[in-house]
């Protein structure tokens, strides 16, 4: 997942759900449990975590400042133990 300057989330891996429309992935959740890295494009889109807006793709890196990078398991419920962190500073 990544926070971004404005308070919002996106996730860039997700497991996939019944509900195809619901959730997007950029890799496969089970892929990415053996990645040793994983290139993000700057212009990616991606539907917020924001009620009502979860299933319209907008630019992630949409605007200068700290995102806070999150790596873990089941981050938006009961995860498993707590989260890597990474903070990157985005300059268009």
């Amino acid at each position: 997942m990544v926070l971004t300057p404005s308070d919002v989330y996106f996730s860039f891996v997700y497991p996939q759900p019944e509900d195809h429309t619901q959730k997007y992935s950029i890799v496969p959740s089970e892929d990415f449990k053996t990645m040793s890295t994983l290139k993000v494009p700057a212009d990616i889109r991606l539907p917020p975590h924001v009620y009502g807006k979860d299933t319209i793709p907008e630019a992630v890196f949409s605007r200068p400042g700290q995102y806070v990078v999150q790596i873990g398991d089941k981050l938006e419920s009961d995860h498993k133990g707590p989260p890597y962190i990474c903070k990157v500073v985005f300059t268009p």
